[in-house]
């Protein structure tokens, strides 16, 4: 394609070469490359100019550059990228389908179960925290959704391999940002909304409006599922009455389900569904709360017309996924890496684990620093949950840990069984090495992550190949 061809149903102002010909579309001027059209929303001329250095054809700009060789379209960049994105991915847009998923805990999972459902027959891959996974692609990426032409330039990449289905985790920075534009999903469904991020979006209500966000993405009639037991439920319902609805719940709901039966290794999920009562499905994943990923996952599918065979055989093949209530295999101590690092997170982590465990509950976690410092004496009101605690850092950034530890135990009255060690590989060691055969040891709040930031740097560490150092030293 080429400019004129571009450009030629859309009002803006050029100035330039009209047959110069065009490829993908980026956002960030490290990303550019030969023929691409970059796009800068500020204005700001050196990004400009690196992008012509690297090759761009075009710039996207609100300001007219004087003494730039490349071509310019000028105009509103917000609205020029959308119109501009929707001719250059056209193919891709209108063939792949896409399911977004929001929720502050539990996007991944249900993302990867979904995904895992759908490729029982088609080709599905999915994006999000992980990066872009699919069966022959396997790309980390830094957000979690990503910037709108790095979403689409990955669509297209999918498309081009044959894609047919795409899982998109959608977070709250995403939607608020509309990094989603020009892309209409497929369905959508929101898990468990509770405190996180609001460092950015200032309050609980605006960030569940930035979360709610993902029905606007949908097209009248398309599936929109959300647990029945909602407080949010009846207003999004009179928002968006021309969704087609689909609740989800543990006792009422259109699709139904119980854990009947559970170790540390498996569970028995009973499913009602509209037509069909007592289905039972087997899941490796560990948690009484994976229950909710696995319903809003099976609502999503059997809403898009999934049949049960590939429900039942998808989730069961999700065997684990990286960082979430992963176990590590050993015969000493039963040992969860997991991602949690809201409240709620923890607390249902904890509260899981010690269901099924025989013994005592140990976790270690920290929080973030340069974070909402409000959720801090949260996380450790929901950390008492556990027998004994190791206090420790998460991703301290340019904060001091000690501020950081004091701050969550500004609120605790019950320091007895609380451990403190502010270096993250001593309290994982303590925390493995205090624990006997029967006892349970989580590792929460970095799951897969493999950095910590200290300072303004990232340093490598990887909690899961730490633990198993651990635990082949104790050996």
């Amino acid at each position: 394609m080429n400019v004129k061809e571009l450009i030629s149903t859309i009002d803006c102002l050029y100035q330039g070469d009209l047959d110069s010909q065009i490829s993908k579309i980026k956002e960030d001027s490290k990303k550019v490359q030969k023929k691409d059209i970059f796009i800068t929303h500020a204005g700001i001329r050196a990004h400009a100019i690196e992008a012509q250095r690297k090759g761009a054809s075009t710039v996207l700009t609100p300001i007219f550059f004087k003494n730039l060789k490349v071509n310019q379209i000028i105009g509103d960049t917000a609205k020029l990228k959308k119109d501009l994105m929707k001719k250059v991915y056209k193919e891709a847009i209108n063939n792949m389908k896409i399911i977004g998923i929001t929720g502050t805990d539990g996007k991944t999972t249900t993302s990867l179960l979904t995904n895992s459902i759908i490729n029982e027959s088609k080709r599905s891959a999915s994006i999000g925290t992980l990066g872009v996974r699919g069966n022959d692609i396997d790309i980390k990426t830094q957000l979690t959704t990503p910037q709108a032409s790095d979403l689409l330039n990955t669509l297209n990449k999918l498309y081009q391999k044959k894609y047919k289905y795409a899982t998109l985790e959608c977070s709250s920075h995403g939607l608020f940002q509309d990094r989603i534009d020009p892309i209409k999903l497929e369905a959508a469904a929101i898990n468990r909304v509770t405190r996180d991020h609001l460092d950015f979006h200032g309050n609980q209500k605006y960030y569940f409006k930035a979360k709610s966000l993902i029905f606007s993405k949908l097209n009248n009639g398309s599936p929109a599922i959300i647990n029945s037991s909602s407080p949010w439920l009846e207003a999004l319902q009179k928002k968006y009455p021309k969704l087609n609805w689909i609740t989800w719940g543990k006792e009422k709901g259109d699709v139904v389900g119980r854990i009947i039966s559970k170790t540390l290794t498996r569970s028995i999920i009973q499913i009602n569904l509209p037509e069909r009562k007592n289905i039972e499905v087997e899941t490796s994943l560990v948690g009484d709360f994976q229950i909710e990923n696995i319903l809003a996952s099976i609502s999503l599918c059997h809403s898009l017309g999934f049949s049960e065979s590939e429900i039942i055989n998808g989730i069961y093949k999700l065997k684990n996924v990286p960082g979430r209530m992963q176990k590590i295999k050993n015969e000493k101590t039963n040992v969860f890496i997991d991602y949690a690092h809201t409240p709620n997170a923890i607390k249902n982590s904890i509260k899981s684990l010690k269901t099924v465990c025989k013994g005592r509950v140990f976790a270690v976690f920290g929080c973030g620093g340069d974070r909402d410092k409000g959720k801090r004496p949260e996380m450790m009101k929901a950390g008492m949950n556990a027998d004994k605690l190791f206090i420790t850092s998460d991703n301290p950034r340019t904060e001091n840990p000690d501020s950081i530890i004091k701050d969550m135990l500004s609120q605790c009255k019950q320091p007895k069984g609380i451990e403190i060690e502010k270096n993250r590989k001593k309290a994982i060691k303590n925390a493995i090495q205090s624990a006997k055969k029967d006892d349970v040891v989580l590792i929460a709040g970095k799951g897969h992550e493999e950095y910590q930031i200290i300072g303004e740097t990232k340093k490598p560490h990887n909690d899961l190949l730490f633990a198993k150092e651990v635990l082949a030293s104790c050996a």
